[in-house]
C-alpha cells in the first residue's frame, strides 16, 4: 500500500480547491479527510475515492478498479473506486469526483447512526 511523498503531493494539489484536506498516514498509504469525513485512500500510487450505491455505477462506467486487497487468503473489496486519470488534468471534474465521494461517505455515516 506505499505512496511516495511526490504521490501524496501531486494528490493534494489537484485537490486545492476542497480546502484544508487532511492527510492520515496508514498501512504504508494513507486516508483524506476533509473534515472529520473520510473520503478517498492513497495506495499504490492511486487514489480512490469513496462510493456509494448512488456514484458506483459512474466509476463502472468511466472503467475504474475497486479498491481490493489480500487479507488471510480472502479477497477484500472497499467501497473505494480509482480516480480515472484524466481528473488529474481536469481541477472542476476533480473537484465535482472529490465532491460526490464526500456525499457518499456522509450519506454512508448518516445510514450508520
Amino acid at each position: 500500500m506505499a505512496v511516495s511523498r511526490e504521490f501524496l503531493d501531486h494528490v493534494q494539489d489537484a485537490l486545492t480547491s476542497l480546502g484544508a484536506v487532511r492527510v492520515r498516514r496508514m498501512f504504508g498509504g494513507a486516508g483524506l479527510y476533509w473534515q472529520d469525513v473520510f473520503f478517498a485512500i492513497l495506495s499504490e500510487e492511486t487514489l480512490y475515492f469513496r462510493v456509494d450505491e448512488k456514484t458506483e455505477p459512474d466509476y463502472i462506467a468511466a472503467g475504474c478498479d475497486p479498491f481490493i486487497y489480500q487479507q488471510r487468503g480472502k479477497t477484500v473489496k472497499l467501497p473505494y473506486y480509482a480516480v480515472p486519470e484524466a481528473l488529474f488534468d481536469e481541477p472542476e471534474s476533480m473537484e465535482a469526483w472529490a465532491r460526490d465521494a464526500i456525499a457518499a461517505a456522509l450519506r454512508v455515516k448518516k445510514k450508520e447512526s
